[in-house]
Order: C-alpha cells, then structure tokens, then sequence
C-alpha cells in the first residue's frame, strides 16, 4: 500500500522539480533553482523508501501506478510539453553513459550539432535551449540485453521484440520497418494492460521503442507520431 513516506516523497518531488524549472527557466535563478532541485532529490529518496512494491497487491499496484501516472501528466501539461515530441539520446552522448529522453521546452527545437555530450542534470542546455533530461525506463533490461549498435533492420526488431515481447509481455509481436525517407515504423500487434492510454508523448512503450532505436541506430532519435488501425498500434519515428 502507499505509506506516508511515498506521499510526503511524491508531493516534494513534483513541487522541487516544478519549482526548479520556474526559477530557471523563468526567474533565471540558478542558486533557487539548485535548492529546489535538492527538494527534489529529497522526494525522490522518500519516494523510494516508501515504495514496497514486493507487498503491494495487484489492485494496489494498479491504482498507485495510475496516481503516478497521472500526477506526471499533470505536471507535463503545466510545463506545455505534454504533447511535445520527445528526443531519444543514446548512451554516447550522454556524459553518464546512460540512454536519455530530452524534451525541448521551445516548440520548433533544432538539437542536431550540439557537439558535447550532455549531462547528468534534469534541466540541460542545449544550444541555448532550455530542455528536459529524462530516464527511459527499463534500462536494466536494455543493459541485460545487450541493447547496442547494430547492422540490420532485423536485429532492431529483435532487440524490441525480446524487450516487449519476451521479457515484459505487453504485446503479441513487434515489427520495424524503414522508408526512403528515412521513417522508422514500428508496428506492435495487441498492446495489452491499457499501457497506450497515456495521454502524452512519452508513454511507456513509446520510450521503451525509442531508447533502444536511438541506441541501436546509436543516433538521436525522433518520436513523430502514433496510428492506430485495428488491433495495431504503429510508431513512427526518425
């Protein structure tokens, strides 16, 4: 069950992060910014205390999940980004060797030629554009995979498959296909647990594509958009 410390954890973690982007961005602020970062940082640790996962019954498991879920989304909207496209960032270009998911917060963002890597904060620059800096998940099966540069389309969808497929069995088969222009489809037959119903662009599944294709393809990586035809669910990417 949820216990004060994931609560109290919660509640700071959402008001440092949203209080840290204001003086940043906004208030141009660095020192209130870092305090209310360290806020953050403290919720997260809450956060992560309160968490007994192992204990939690299913129908717990699900109404928590959904209470995230949504605080995220609420988050995301007040910061204008929730229907932003996110950026995919391989692990080489970050300076902590990690996959990274950057979302612009100026509409109309051009990323490419930056010419560093980037670091290891939440709030990044990049040429002169305020962005944010998140974690995928699942990254621990993405390392456990073995998730790195390949030579063929089909070893792509492999990488997929094995991550969606075998190892979290949240869809029935993956495909990946590319256009001359330089498209990349992503076609997933029957996503199950209603994992597609999140409102924005950086939904579970779409993250969990978009990491491995940026790592794969070891390249950033831009989510597009969505299709739905049937029981198919198709992500474009580029």
């Amino acid at each position: 069950m949820l216990i004060k410390h994931t609560i109290v954890g919660l509640n700071l973690l959402v008001i440092g992060v949203a209080g840290s982007l204001t003086a940043f961005i906004i208030l141009n602020v660095p020192e209130l910014a870092a305090a209310l970062a360290g806020v953050a940082m403290v919720g997260a640790v809450l956060f992560v205390v309160g968490w007994e996962m192992p204990e939690h019954p299913i129908k717990a498991m699900r109404e928590e999940i959904e209470y995230l879920k949504e605080n995220v989304e609420r988050l995301l909207e007040e910061l204008g980004v929730l229907d932003r496209n996110p950026i995919f960032i391989p692990s080489t270009m970050s300076t902590d060797g990690k996959l990274s998911i950057i979302i612009p917060l100026t509409k109309n963002a051009e990323l490419e030629g930056t010419g560093r890597k980037i670091p290891e904060r939440m709030l990044v620059t990049m040429k002169n554009i305020p962005c944010l800096k998140l974690k995928p998940p699942c990254l621990k099966i993405i390392d456990e995979l073995g998730v790195s540069e390949v030579e063929t389309i089909g070893q792509v969808e492999d990488f997929i498959s094995k991550t969606l497929v075998q190892h979290l069995n949240i869809v029935d088969s993956v495909k990946v296909a590319t256009r001359t222009d330089g498209t990349i489809v992503v076609t997933l037959s029957k996503i199950k647990y209603g994992f597609s119903k999140y409102r924005g662009k950086i939904g579970f599944i779409i993250t969990i594509v978009g990491a491995i294709l940026a790592e794969t393809f070891n390249r950033k990586i831009e989510f597009l958009n969505m299709e739905k035809k049937l029981e198919e669910t198709i992500l474009f990417f580029k």
